[in-house]
């Protein structure tokens, strides 16, 4: 069943990566801007959140540009996404069904901007795009984040991120609050962060050459069991 309100976490409970930055609408196409911008955001842990309180700006977290705080209950379930926008009307802003709205207090850059999350004294999570260099720059599909990099790492990355593909209300592009359209090629090469047990598997090892010394000659094997590339940035031996 739903989680009693007593039992969810507050804002105030919440840590870096609790909640995660997953899809991103900043231009439009069936709607102005001003009435279709949206963020869908992710509970990535196992309890219910109650959002009220949850702080939005952007510039840094000094001077916390375009603030917003939410307020009143707004719980999101473990494993579940959530959309917030600055037009509430689904027959104005596109055709998306908000669970709050922030008005226009704060925008979403169509070309380069960030987003912060925070509960008033830390980040929970932070997404900075960058006109199209590294993340995507579409117009009339949202940002969206490849549904196997669902974490606060990995959202930072803009190769981890696509121009959304399924049509929702109005014919603009993406999937506000469910699961998100995957990214061709399934985003990034795994790194380290991502590893499991077994995933590699040591299979040769040379520690004893003849034609040379061994200070020269020794060498490991090691083997990707997966399907996808591995970025071997970062491993220790």
């Amino acid at each position: 069943g739903t989680a009693n309100d007593s039992c969810a976490l507050s804002i105030d409970d919440l840590t870096a990566g609790d909640l995660v930055i997953t899809e991103l609408m900043v231009d439009p196409d069936a709607v102005p801007d001003n009435a279709g911008e949206w963020m869908e955001l992710y509970n990535a842990t196992g309890d219910t959140i109650d959002l009220d309180g949850l702080q939005l700006f952007d510039t840094d977290v000094t001077t916390k540009g375009n603030l917003v705080t939410l307020s009143g209950l707004l719980m999101v379930e473990p494993g579940e996404y959530v959309v917030l926008g600055r037009y509430g009307e689904v027959g104005i802003n596109g055709g998306v069904s908000m669970a709050s709205t922030y008005g226009g207090t704060h925008t979403l850059g169509n070309a380069s901007d960030e987003l912060f999350l925070s509960n008033g004294t830390d980040v929970i999570d932070s997404v900075s795009w960058d006109n199209g260099n590294t993340f995507p720059d579409p117009t009339g599909a949202s940002m969206t984040l490849n549904p196997d990099r669902l974490d606060d790492v990995n959202n930072d990355d803009g190769a981890n991120w696509c121009a959304g593909t399924s049509v929702y209300g109005d014919g603009d592009l993406g999937t506000p609050g469910s699961a998100n359209d995957a990214c061709a090629g399934g985003g990034s090469d795994l790194a380290v962060g991502d590893l499991i047990e077994g995933d590699l598997i040591i299979t040769e090892i040379h520690h004893n050459p003849v034609a040379v010394g061994d200070l020269r000659g020794e060498w490991i094997e090691v083997y990707n069991t997966t399907d996808e590339d591995i970025d071997i940035n970062g491993w220790k031996l």
